[in-house]
């Protein structure tokens, strides 16, 4: 199964909690960073399924699932995780390096997929997953998430408007905000929380506009100053970040409706775009 979601929105968490359900009390769950995995086969084989797969009742949830090394994505992943009738629930995979096979029982043994980022996992592997999208939450539920956790807090006016604007459709950053707002409004002594108060919190706390992360934020403040426009060859250079990464900031930046991309991949800034002060 793939759970696939922006970040806090949740993905994980439902994925833990889905461990009782298919492995039971008896059985152990696992929380795995895909990134720590080993790249070569057989490393993987010995150091991961011999020693907390095999013969074992476990549900193992690999997390940000994108970084799942290719090398194990194109190979031994898609023999274990083939499309498999649970009439027949049993997979011996040989492997011709390893002495020995990888056998799975999908009554006892069972996989799930947590991803910010699904289009980066190999698309043989993702093709063979039950996915279930998670939507960012809309303002007004962020707006709910934040009075919940702010029980002793007196929002004024559409304070609660300025506040969702700035926590990317995620209630785990609506939580750390609501946390925020409490101990500020009890270092004030003061219950109620306005317009104001949170400018001034923005200010405290350097919140960036729409809840810009700061490579975001001067990804926006380099191609203002430019005209409004830049390859993303000649801003990795000035944000001094390989081009993937800079794809990964313009990620957001698209998403938001700040830029959009050209004739020759050339970057726009977008009106909406010239409107956030930076």
């Amino acid at each position: 199964m793939g759970f696939f979601a922006p970040k806090g929105c949740g993905k994980t968490f439902v994925a833990k909690l889905v461990k009782d359900y298919v492995v039971g009390d008896n059985g152990r769950g696992m929380l795995i960073d895909s990134s720590t995995l080993q790249r070569n086969p057989l490393d993987f084989i010995e150091g991961f399924y011999n020693t907390k797969v095999r013969g074992k009742n476990v549900y193992v949830v690999f997390d940000e699932a994108h970084n799942i090394p290719k090398t194990l994505a194109s190979g031994i992943f898609l023999s274990m995780f083939q499309k498999q009738s649970m009439n027949e629930p049993h997979i011996s995979i040989n492997i011709p390096e390893y002495d020995g096979t990888v056998d799975l029982d999908l009554r006892k043994q069972k996989f799930a997929f947590a991803t910010t980022d699904p289009d980066r996992i190999f698309a043989p592997l993702r093709d063979r997953m039950k996915i279930l999208n998670f939507d960012p939450y809309n303002e007004a539920e962020l707006s709910q998430i934040v009075k919940q956790n702010c029980e002793s807090v007196i929002f004024l006016g559409d304070v609660l408007d300025h506040i969702s604007e700035v926590l990317r459709g995620s209630p785990r950053k609506a939580i750390d905000v609501s946390q925020d707002i409490v101990t500020y409004c009890e270092n004030k002594c003061n219950s109620e929380f306005g317009p104001d108060q949170w400018k001034e919190l923005v200010d405290i706390m350097t919140i960036n506009p729409v809840g810009l992360e700061d490579d975001e934020y001067l990804y926006l403040k380099e191609i203002k100053s430019r005209g409004g426009e830049i390859t993303v060859s000649s801003m990795a250079a000035i944000l001094n970040h390989p081009r993937t990464v800079v794809q990964e900031i313009e990620k957001f930046l698209i998403q938001r409706d700040l830029l959009k991309i050209g004739t020759n991949s050339i970057r726009h800034l977008t009106p909406k775009g010239y409107k956030i002060q930076v």
